[in-house]
């Protein structure tokens, strides 16, 4: 909460009431926080989308080639440590990763994967980066922890949180405008008009200018502000509100319109169709879909690359000693949909397991679940006979009827 408390408080500068105001922001002021919590809510929307389904996929550990669930699938899908859940442990390292423009994970005796909140970095040459005083919440770890210790990613050269915060800083100075104009166009406009007796009268005289600034600043400002509220009205003033103003009475379609193009250009920094933020249900899977493919996939592309090249050798790499992160579980499908893919997924070689994992449901602990069928009648090609999914065989099945019918 810390780490958060100190981003939040970088972008937002807080200011202090002015004397005569009952409330804490007024002017441009109160534009420049609007302005603010627009790149704070932007950039945590997009941030919570990409850790969520980051975290929605399956992260298999693979051992010769086949699945294999051991320690390593229980820390990644799981519970990577003994403070934080699956869920939780990934949707800190894609903040992190936003953030700070990159993220770094360690492991820490048998205590498991945390994230790290800050760190200090050393070049050693051809052979990486040396970190030290990796801090994990409040407590450093003891160090230092090599390249090949850790998973570092990085989104690169180009910072995408820096680059989004130089774009709602332009925009800053229009909303100012466009807020500022529409509170002009729906304010009230008085006229007021002093007899030049009034202004001269005796032992008004002195007082006048203080009379007419209680009456302007204070009062009427009162009256303004409250539902219910009067004003004293001397002799010789009369008050008019003007009939025509200055500005146009134009709605909050301007203001909202520059809302949604600061979220859209921040969207499209991550990736992220800005369809998924507006609500759009219209052309929804084609947004998932790019969704996906633009963001999340290289994303977990990144991860799985990290994770082969040092938790593995290459001689286990090549043996099938791997991670697959799959991303096509974290798409929601209905059952209609799933059942109208399935009969075609089964005779495309994909395993009846295979299949139910896809769907979220438990697989069958059957030796006949994990084989694949790979013919149209969804059999198993065996010793070039085809056996159907039920164990059934089809030719032994042909012949038998050929049989009847010569009796």
């Amino acid at each position: 909460m810390g780490k958060l408390r100190n981003f939040l408080e970088e972008l937002i500068v807080i200011g202090k009431p002015k004397d005569g105001e009952s409330g804490p922001f007024s002017g441009t002021e109160e534009a420049e926080i609007k302005a603010d919590f627009l790149f704070i809510h932007t950039f945590s929307v997009c941030v919570g989308l990409i850790g969520n389904t980051l975290a929605a996929c399956e992260f298999q550990t693979y051992r010769r080639g086949e699945i294999y669930r051991g320690e390593e699938y229980y820390r990644l899908n799981i519970r990577p440590n003994g403070r934080q859940n699956a869920p939780e442990f990934w949707r800190q390292l894609v903040y992190r990763l936003y953030q700070d423009n990159e993220a770094l994970v360690v492991q820490q005796w048998n205590e498991g994967l945390f994230v790290a909140d800050g760190y200090s970095v050393r070049s050693d040459g051809l052979r990486g980066n040396v970190y030290t005083q990796v801090a994990v919440g409040d407590v450093t770890l003891p160090g230092p922890f090599r390249e090949s210790d850790v998973l570092h990613l990085s989104l690169g050269e180009i910072q995408v949180r820096k680059l989004n915060l130089v774009m709602a800083e332009c925009y800053r100075k229009i909303l100012e405008f466009t807020v500022s104009s529409y509170q002009k166009a729906r304010g009230t406009r008085l006229l007021v008009d002093v007899e030049a007796m009034a202004q001269q009268s005796g032992r008004n005289k002195e007082t006048f200018q203080e009379n007419v600034s209680k009456l302007i600043n204070r009062d009427m400002a009162r009256l303004f502000k409250q539902a219910n509220a009067a004003i004293p009205i001397f002799k010789g003033t009369k008050v008019t509100e003007l009939g025509s103003k200055t500005y146009s009475a134009e709605g909050t379609r301007d203001i909202r319109a520059m809302v949604e193009d600061v979220t859209a250009l921040m969207c499209r920094g991550f990736n992220i169709p800005p369809k998924l933020l507006a609500g759009d249900i219209a052309g929804i899977q084609e947004a998932e879909r790019q969704f996906m493919t633009q963001c999340v996939d290289p994303l977990a592309a990144m991860i799985q690359a990290e994770v082969n090249g040092k938790r593995y050798t290459p001689q286990s790499y090549l043996e099938g000693d791997r991670l697959y992160i799959n991303t096509k579980a974290a798409r929601h499908i209905g059952y209609n949909e799933l059942g109208q893919a399935a009969d075609r997924m089964l005779a495309s070689g994909w395993s009846p397991n295979e299949v139910r994992r896809m769907a979220g449901e438990p697989e069958i602990n059957e030796p006949w679940a994990n084989e694949h069928y790979v013919t149209k009648n969804n059999g198993l090609l065996t010793g070039g006979k085809e056996r159907s999914a039920n164990g059934f065989n089809q030719n032994d099945n042909a012949a038998g009827a050929e049989d009847a019918g010569d009796l």
